[in-house]
C-alpha cells in the first residue's frame, strides 16, 4: 500500500513539475514542439465557456463523381461572443455578413494558426460570430427564433462549437 501511495505522489509531482516548466516556457515565448500546453491554447483550464475549431471551406463542396470535393482548412479568425442577435435586428449583407453594434459584443478573442479557440464565458445565451475583413461579422446558423449562431453556456461546462466560414463554397 504505501508502494502505491509513492507512486501516486511521485507521479503527481512529476506531472506538477512538468506543467511548470511549460508556464514558464510560455511566460518566456519559448516554444516547445513536444509540449501540447504550448502549442494549443485550448488546453487551458477554463470553468465554462466554449471551444471549437476555425475552418475556412472554399470551391466545389458538393459530393459527386466529378472530382475531389473541396476540404475545409484551419484558420486564424476573430471570434466575437455577443449578446443574443435577432438575425432581423441585425443589418446584413448577403443574409451571412453582419453589422454589429459594439455595444453588444461581451469578448473577442484570436483563435490559434491551427484554428483553436477557447473563449472562458459566464453562463447564458450568447451569438458568436467571426470577423471576416472588411465583409463584416460572418454567421450562417439561425435557430428557431431568428437568433444569430447562438449557443448556450452552462454552468461549469464546456459547449463545444465548430465554426465553419463557408462563403467561397458552392454546393
Amino acid at each position: 500500500m504505501k508502494i502505491l501511495l509513492f507512486l501516486f505522489l511521485f507521479g503527481c509531482i512529476a506531472c506538477k513539475s512538468d506543467k511548470v516548466v511549460s508556464e514558464k516556457s510560455l511566460d518566456q515565448g519559448v516554444e516547445n514542439k513536444a509540449d501540447p500546453l504550448i502549442e494549443d491554447q485550448c488546453n487551458r483550464p477554463i470553468r465554462s465557456g466554449i471551444e471549437g475549431m476555425v475552418t475556412f471551406l472554399e470551391g466545389d463542396a458538393m459530393p459527386g463523381p466529378d472530382g475531389p470535393m473541396a476540404k475545409p482548412h484551419a484558420v486564424q479568425r476573430e471570434i466575437w461572443i455577443c449578446q443574443p442577435l435577432k438575425r432581423l435586428d441585425v443589418p446584413s449583407q448577403e443574409g451571412v455578413f453582419f453589422q454589429i453594434d459594439q455595444n453588444r459584443v461581451v469578448v473577442s478573442k484570436l483563435s490559434t494558426k491551427e484554428g483553436c479557440y477557447r473563449i472562458s464565458l459566464d453562463p447564458g445565451i450568447y451569438s458568436v460570430l467571426i470577423k471576416e475583413g472588411d465583409k463584416g461579422w460572418f454567421a450562417n446558423l439561425f435557430d428557431q427564433n431568428d437568433l444569430i449562431q447562438p449557443i448556450i453556456i452552462e454552468s461549469g461546462r464546456i459547449a463545444k462549437m465548430d465554426l465553419l466560414i463557408n462563403y467561397k463554397a458552392a454546393y
